[in-house]
């Protein structure tokens, strides 16, 4: 599988997720939706941290600014910004970015 078959996988799963968080805003209040809440929170912080891991793998620079981290992307005059909050690595806001960035 090449990068962009991830990339193209990581997009379906998340628009999968969409579709199901759409569908489950259509239920009556209840205890089954509240689970049904619960468990798609779960399901999307999952798909992030996978996401975060594979980003690490690839050599992508990680944000320390949250859980799971944000992955920092190259801008045209070389730095790195974070996906998540958007931390500039030409800028100090106090927080960290890790890895090589060298994809």
């Amino acid at each position: 599988m090449d990068y962009t078959d991830l990339a193209t996988a990581f997009s379906t799963m998340k628009i999968a997720l969409g579709l199901v968080k759409a569908a489950k805003d259509l239920l009556p209040e209840s205890p089954q939706k509240a689970a049904s809440e619960t468990a798609l929170a779960d399901a999307e912080r999952a798909v992030e941290i996978a996401e975060a891991q594979i980003a690490d793998q690839m050599g992508y620079t990680l944000c320390q600014c949250d859980f799971p981290p944000g992955i920092a992307l190259r801008k045209h005059d070389g730095a790195m910004r974070c996906s998540k909050c958007n931390r500039d690595t030409n800028e100090d806001y106090g927080v960290g970015m890790v890895g090589t960035g060298g994809y």
